[in-house]
């Protein structure tokens, strides 16, 4: 009977051993899935570094990393349980540290890594490893720590330094060991440790997949070209600064920033080194603040910086910096690349601005610098923003005339000298946008050339000209004023060959009229292009001439037709100054023995054009005659016109200037 007693005892004593061995095998399980953990939660944001601090390979071994720098390090703990960190570069110095350490010698085992390159982890209580109670991040509410050493490769897989991290495991643990401490007691050793272990697989898949949404969410935080903040990451920190008072709103300089002619360098070189140049760019901003400033990619070639300056000279001074750094050539990706940059600044002491306020602003500020030719940076002003205001609106007029019927033609004639018989008309462009307000056109061709509409423009004149002159007497002649544009294309020749083709109107009663400016343009053909114009039978004249430096050596080499003088030439004869008429004469002298006809443009009264008759100038043009008028008027004029000239003849004695002569 005493038998059964040894066997009871044997037993309980077997199945205490049988639940200590699953206790301990539990437990060496739990350990080894929290080091796994560990292990790649401290990898993901040693990866995470890399991308964050540009150029960090080489930082490690220079210990170079800016304020700005060390500042987005301490930001990536943020997103996950990282308590403290170490740096160490190649040689085993300790290059950055989250906090002092309380030794200030090299971890041994961040040596061991360097020379084993294999990753250390281990877990335990925090009293179990070196942790500074002093830090920044507090320690003392900590249960359950991971120590991770690992190396940290270049890209050709050499160690470029090795990171150590202590990780917070206190949740992970407190949780698997609540799960678990009745499967403990219930369960067979071998049904524990596999339940455990699946559980444990469970719980850290789950800390993982909790882990990798913090880091999708920290990439969203940052543009992965250039490294700075995008749009949604700029937002956040910048609420975050103006909240913790990093920011006085009183000496924020909001500067936006547009690489110019970056489509060039992608179209020229490829995406990859356009991809390799923002990334520059990026770099070479980082570099340029300081704490607390950061700047953002706010997409394509625009970023956005904001700092801290206490005036308009601190915050130029940024700005030149920026422009002499980012212009000096650099190799992408085995090509030389250079380019400069527009900056528009916002700095005005109004604490009431809102962020999108200043931004409005400073973008207002970049138009304008690109306005003025790029390359340069400009300040915010209110006279600014009315000119672009100003400007903007010529743009909308410009670029929806054709489509809504803005753009018209007034036609002033060119008279002859000796009879004032009308020899045929200009085609001048005007513009009158949506309110009814007529736009100069020394304000909206300048306008319409930057924005790249005066070919289409330019094309519309031409036909509507050419239209409108098939249904004047022959041999009237329409006068076309061509841009640059126009003769850029290289399609000029063909436009015009088509225009007279669909109208049906004859060569011979079509000028156009170039600047001096049009044949300046080094890029443009316009030896080929002219000769080809003058093979279809067209007319060319030089207009605007005496404005340029080199006038008389295109009169030479192109051979016009006729030569058009500039109204400043007419105005000045008047002022009794001897040496300017003695220049108008000799133009008209020259323009004679050239086989040119000689045109005064800009005759406004009977003493001009007496002066002129003088000079033996062969046609004139100008308000004394008749300004520019719409279509429908040229038939009343020319009747009238007509009638004058056949009463007083052609002997040109006596010149019209009765009513409606210098009438619109």
């Amino acid at each position: 009977m005493n038998i059964g007693k040894p066997k009871i005892i044997a037993g309980a004593i077997g199945l205490v051993m049988l639940l200590v061995g699953a206790n301990y095998g539990q437990f060496k399980v739990v350990e080894y899935g929290l080091r796994v953990a560990a292990t790649r939660e401290v990898g993901h944001w040693a990866q995470q570094i890399m991308r964050t601090a540009p150029g960090s390979e080489n930082l490690l071994s220079t210990n170079a990393f800016s304020p700005e720098q060390l500042a987005r390090l301490q930001e990536t703990t943020e997103f996950g349980d990282i308590v403290q960190y170490q740096l160490y570069d190649a040689s085993g110095k300790l290059v950055v540290e989250h906090a002092p350490a309380a030794t200030g010698a090299a971890d041994e085992q961040a040596l061991e890594v360097l020379r084993s390159g294999k990753t250390i982890a281990a877990v335990g209580s925090p009293d179990r490893f070196l942790i500074d109670a002093q830090a920044d991040t507090a320690t003392s509410g900590l249960t359950f720590i991971a120590k991770v050493v690992l190396p940290i490769h270049r890209v050709d897989g050499r160690i470029a330094g090795v990171v150590l991290a202590y990780v917070d495991q206190s949740e992970v643990r407190a949780a698997f060991r609540t799960a678990t401490n009745t499967l403990s007691i219930i369960l067979s050793s071998i049904f524990t440790a596999a339940l455990g272990g699946l559980f444990i697989g469970f719980l850290v898949a789950r800390k993982r997949e909790g882990k990798s949404r913090q880091h999708v969410d920290f990439l969203a935080t940052f543009d992965q070209l250039s490294h700075l903040y995008n749009r949604a990451g700029f937002k956040e920190k910048l609420e975050a600064n103006i909240a913790k008072g990093k920011f006085d709103l009183a000496q924020m300089v909001v500067m936006f920033v547009d690489i110019d002619h970056f489509k060039h360098i992608n179209d020229t070189y490829g995406h990859k080194a356009g991809d390799g140049f923002l990334n520059h760019v990026g770099q070479v901003i980082t570099r340029c603040l300081q704490p607390p400033d950061f700047a953002g990619r706010f997409g394509g070639d625009e970023f956005v910086i904001v700092a801290q300056r206490s005036d308009l000279t601190e915050a130029g001074r940024l700005a030149e910096q920026l422009q002499s750094m980012i212009s000096t050539p650099i190799i992408v990706d085995g090509e030389t690349i250079s380019t400069s940059i527009s900056i528009g600044i916002h700095f005005e002491n109004n604490q009431s601005l809102s962020f999108d306020q200043r931004m409005h602003k400073a973008d207002l500020a970049l138009y304008q610098a690109k306005a003025d030719g790029r390359n340069t940076h400009r300040f915010f002003t209110d006279e600014l923003e009315l000119g672009i205001a100003r400007r903007r609106k010529v743009e909308a007029a410009v670029l929806n005339g054709l489509n809504q019927g803005l753009f018209s033609l007034a036609y002033q004639p060119l008279l002859r000298e000796d009879s004032l018989k009308c020899l045929g008309f200009e085609a001048l462009l005007r513009l009158v946008d949506t309110d009814g307000e007529s736009i100069p056109p020394e304000e909206f061709i300048p306008v319409a050339e930057s924005v790249g509409a005066i070919g289409q423009i330019g094309l519309w004149v031409l036909n509507t000209a050419a239209e409108a002159a098939c249904a004047w007497p022959d041999p009237l002649t329409v006068s076309v004023n061509l841009s640059v544009r126009q003769f850029a294309d290289g399609q000029l020749a063909a436009s015009v060959k088509q225009t007279l083709a669909t109208t049906g109107l004859d060569p011979k009663r079509l000028e156009l009229e170039i600047t001096e400016s049009l044949l300046m343009d080094a890029s443009i053909d316009a030896d080929a292009q002219l000769s080809a114009l003058r093979d279809i039978g067209v007319s060319i004249a030089m207009d605007d001439f005496g404005t340029g430096y080199s006038s008389l050596g295109y009169l030479w080499k192109y051979g016009f037709d006729k030569l058009k003088i500039d109204r400043s030439f007419v105005i000045g004869i008047e002022e009794r100054d001897v040496r300017a008429r003695e220049i108008l004469e000799t133009i008209i002298v020259l323009g004679h023995r050239l086989n040119m006809v000689v045109i005064a443009e800009g005759v406004e009264n009977e003493a001009q054009a007496h002066i002129l008759s003088e000079m033996s100038c062969d046609q004139f043009q100008g308000f004394l005659y008749s300004r520019p008028m719409p279509a429908e008027d040229l038939p009343g004029f020319l009747l009238k016109n007509a009638t004058i000239n056949s009463e007083q003849g052609v002997t040109g004695e006596s010149r019209y200037s009765g009513p409606g002569a210098g009438q619109v």
